[in-house]
């Protein structure tokens, strides 16, 4: 197979999406803090092929109020009860509650939510509980993974 998805058909190489376990879907998604947060996604899109869904995303909170400063929610799909953490690699970030030097999110097991863990230039460890979203905080970010398709 070419690995090419959509088109003519498998005799020529080419994958059709409704040959693809679980399909091949695009679409859009909305990340949030929830509570009384004012948020502006500048982007947030998803592609999932199978069970295996890829997002990427682009928020800015400019104001946190009663939002999570350390959780967002609204993934496209839930993480099923696999017993595995997926990393999301936070490519740029600016505003944070505290300075940080280092900024990875996770979507945890059985859920629709990305939790963050930092380290700042003095922490030996991570840290998972400080504050980290708060006013004028822009967060972007890209991460796979998996869910349960019927």
């Amino acid at each position: 197979m070419s690995g090419i998805i959509n088109s003519v058909g498998s005799r020529s190489g080419v994958i059709g999406s409704t040959e693809i376990p679980g399909g091949y879907e695009e679409g859009t998604w909305t990340p949030t803090t929830g509570g009384t947060s004012s948020e502006t996604v500048n982007r947030a899109k998803y592609i999932k092929i199978g069970n295996q869904v890829t997002i990427s995303f682009d928020l800015s909170i400019s104001t946190i109020g009663t939002g999570s400063t350390t959780t967002l929610s609204g993934l496209p799909f839930a993480n099923p009860s696999d017993n595995l953490t997926y990393p999301v690699n936070i490519k740029y970030f600016v505003s944070l509650a505290h300075d940080v030097i280092w900024m990875v999110g996770d979507i945890a097991n059985n859920g629709s939510t990305m939790t963050f863990n930092t380290r700042d230039n003095k922490a030996t460890q991570i840290d998972t509980s400080s504050a980290i979203l708060g006013n004028s905080t822009r967060i972007i970010g890209t991460g796979t993974y998996f869910i349960n398709i019927a």
